[in-house]
């Protein structure tokens, strides 16, 4: 398991799924980015597993620094990535993973939404290389691609990713509480061919894990 550049990555997109937007970019990612570690029987630094992961799957994690937003608040710190497992079944994709939020110079009890810390799940896409193509999570409204913005929003909106980062029509947004670990999910298409390898780009700012391994049922 790799973390390889976005810029490379996307060279090799030439195709997409009818769940994905042709010519969409890649997420972005840090100019440094970390490499990956192997999983292991202990956490790593700065990870509480908590009760919610008794099996402390780890194929892959990163850490990046968080964005900040003036407009938004200022998250600041870091923000780590897990890389859990790639799982197919009857007809369907499931990607696990685990977000942490952590900025020491703020109190434990703070909270940080995903616009503070500039993170962007929305832009999740998970890479064949093999067939050169690419699958975006399935939405309940709208459709991709779209001309229509407002269809475009509602399908960003109704992706079938958890935790869901912005609730309802009044605005509120999912807060990450410092240094806790939250778990989370998308559902995505199954990739077609039955690749024993696939990338995963969980969004903005967090780089590729490339070459995680499929697990089929």
């Amino acid at each position: 398991m790799k973390v390889r550049c976005v810029a490379a990555l996307l060279l090799t997109v030439a195709t997409l799924t009818a769940c994905a937007a042709p010519g969409v970019d890649l997420p972005g990612q840090p100019t440094d980015p970390p490499t990956s570690v192997p999983a292991t029987d202990q956490p790593s630094t700065g990870i509480d597993f908590g009760t919610a992961n008794a099996d402390k799957s780890v194929m892959a994690q990163v850490t990046v620094a968080a964005g900040t937003n003036p407009n938004f608040g200022d998250g600041g710190g870091t923000i780590t990535a897990i890389l859990r497992a790639v799982q197919v079944q009857n007809g369907t994709m499931t990607v696990r993973f685990a977000l942490q939020w952590d900025n020491p110079a703020k109190p434990d009890s703070a909270g940080a939404s995903a616009r503070d810390v500039g993170l962007e799940l929305a832009d999740m896409l998970v890479v064949d290389n093999r067939s050169l193509t690419a699958y975006r999570p399935f939405c309940t409204d709208g459709v991709y691609p779209t001309d229509h913005l407002f269809s475009s929003a509602s399908c960003i909106y109704t992706q079938l990713i958890w935790p869901v980062l912005h609730i309802g029509a009044t605005g509120d947004w999912f807060k990450f509480p410092n240094h806790g670990l939250v778990e989370g999910g998308a559902i995505l298409p199954a990739p077609q061919g039955n690749p024993a390898t696939v990338d995963v780009a969980l969004g903005t700012p967090l780089p590729v894990f490339t070459e995680a391994t499929v697990t089929y049922r």
